[in-house]
């Protein structure tokens, strides 16, 4: 393969496991919104610690595919610059 291909490749590869991430990030995050909002419903709300602890959490498998997305990118960026600088 061409280093322009491996690029496209590359490319196609990290904005894959970036959206994988945001979807895996995005879920926890309204998860976490929708028991706020049920603690505060039943009128037991939690404290602003717990709170930001919730929403400031996103999880270890959103971040692995964080840096399998940057890794990615990376390898992308060298791709690009072997393709354009032989």
């Amino acid at each position: 393969m061409s280093h322009f291909s491996l690029f496209v490749f590359s490319l196609i590869v990290a904005l894959g496991f970036g959206y994988v991430c945001h979807i895996l990030a995005e879920r926890k995050l309204s998860k976490s919104r929708m028991e706020l909002a049920a603690a505060e419903a039943r009128g037991k709300p939690y404290s602003d610690e717990v709170k930001a602890y919730m929403l400031g959490s996103v999880g270890f498998i959103p971040c692995v595919f964080a840096f399998f997305s940057f890794v990615s990118f990376v390898f992308a960026l060298c791709h690009l610059a072997y393709w354009i600088f032989p």
